[in-house]
């Protein structure tokens, strides 16, 4: 599966759009900062901060599963665990682990893993056009697209809520580069073209058919 997640507007309201092609799949909005909420054709979802490392989402008003930071322990020093940062999103359904890599301009990314097998990437566009941001997701099986949606989401409303921003510049570059060493090995040139791959026989199928 391979879907858009565009960002169409943040006044008064940010807002949200989840396409495959050009047919819109699911919507999101975020009411405010650390807060969004997700429609799409099976339920609503909302999520909001517990404290400052984890979120709570709810299903149609019923707790649904749960984000949250965790560390990775590098080395200890005095005793204190050093390392780097990922998210957890935990359901019923799956436990995914979710790693943010950097490696410049055009490759901005987050890995998905279930256990350890990776299973979706977000990939985000680093050239953004009066603060609307734009992601493109590429999931190995569509039974990964709330976790994804989701963690789409969480970044609109954490990292890249942007309700307030005043609208210059008309071009903003939200580029990065990881500096852990073990994070920048999580990057998977491969992964992409081999979802495009599949996207591709799958629709040939469909027309043969």
């Amino acid at each position: 599966m391979i879907f858009t997640y565009k960002q169409i507007s943040r006044t008064p309201e940010t807002k949200h759009e989840f396409l495959v092609g050009d047919k819109v799949i699911a919507t999101s909005t975020c009411p405010y900062y650390h807060a969004g909420i997700l429609q799409t054709k099976d339920g609503v979802f909302s999520m909001n901060i517990e404290n400052l490392a984890g979120y709570e989402i709810e299903k149609d008003g019923l707790p649904f599963a749960y984000t949250k930071i965790d560390l990775v322990p590098t080395k200890k020093f005095f005793g204190i665990k050093i390392g780097y940062e990922f998210y957890n999103y935990l359901s019923s359904e799956h436990e995914i682990h979710i790693f943010e890599v950097g490696l410049g301009a055009g490759h901005h990314y987050w890995y998905l893993y279930d256990e350890d097998v990776l299973v979706a990437v977000i990939h985000k566009k680093d050239e953004v056009r009066m603060y609307l941001d734009e992601y493109t997701c590429y999931l190995i099986d569509e039974k990964y697209f709330d976790a994804t949606a989701l963690y789409c989401l969480f970044l609109e409303s954490t990292a890249y809520y942007n309700h307030c921003l005043m609208d210059e510049p008309q071009i903003n570059d939200t580029s990065c580069y990881t500096a852990q060493k073990q994070l920048r090995e999580k990057y998977a040139p491969d992964f992409i073209p081999k979802i495009v791959k599949m996207e591709k026989e799958k629709n040939n199928n469909k027309v043969s058919g």
